[in-house]
């Protein structure tokens, strides 16, 4: 009898200790990654140090979805708000349009209000995080989302790069849509940029980029 006892206390003894010493099988924490400052998305993907920005790019012009009109254009956009954009159509100047103070001056060639507008929303593509200091910015999903009264700007995650922009004025909303962002030198930047102003869709391809080249101060002087 002694001796049954004896080998139930010692079995119960050794299972107690093979279960105190078994994996746990519960899932382990889960650390949800907070969304970080915007000095700190300016600080990772290099933006902090940029004033200026010199493009050439090719514009497609939908309107109500159909093809519109084609143009190559060089751009030099300059912080805070400056922009001065040459459009081409076969190598020949078709517009010429310097963004100052908000406003939108033609220097040469017939510009609609549309094209216009384009002008002034391209600075807001590009420098996309110059007006968002006092933003408010969480995750939600794969993405971080700044947001403002009038503007809410998505970035992926993992690159902290824009993907959708949307700009509330009044009553209408524009909406820039980036993608398939491509390397200039040592800069990762979206190469593709879809700007939609009510019925007009502007699709912009840069094809080549540089970060703050030397620009005279004519170069957005106005006549």
């Amino acid at each position: 009898m002694k001796n049954k006892i004896l080998l139930t206390f010692y079995f119960l003894f050794f299972t107690l200790t093979i279960i105190a010493c078994a994996p746990k099988t519960a899932p382990p924490p889960v650390y949800e990654k907070t969304a970080p400052s915007l000095a700190e998305i300016i600080e990772a993907t290099g933006l902090k140090d940029i004033e200026t920005f010199k493009a050439i790019t090719d514009i497609k012009v939908l309107a109500d979805g159909k093809p519109h009109s084609d143009v190559s254009a060089s751009a030099v956009l300059r912080k805070p708000g400056m922009s001065h954009i040459k459009a081409y159509k076969f190598g020949i100047l078709v517009g010429d349009i310097i963004i100052s103070d908000g406003q939108a001056h033609v220097l040469s060639g017939k510009v609609s209000d549309k094209v216009k507008e384009f002008s002034k929303e391209l600075y807001n593509a590009v420098f996309w995080w110059d007006d968002m200091k006092d933003a408010e910015i969480y995750r939600r999903g794969d993405d971080f989302t700044l947001e403002k009264a009038n503007k809410v700007i998505t970035l992926d995650s993992a690159t902290l790069l824009p993907q959708r922009q949307e700009i509330r004025i009044g009553e209408r909303n524009i909406v820039i849509m980036y993608s398939s962002p491509i390397k200039f030198d040592e800069f990762w930047y979206p190469s593709m940029m879809d700007i939609s102003l009510d019925n007009y869709e502007f699709k912009v391809r840069i094809e080549k980029l540089r970060l703050n080249p030397e620009i005279p101060e004519e170069e957005f002087s106005l006549p």
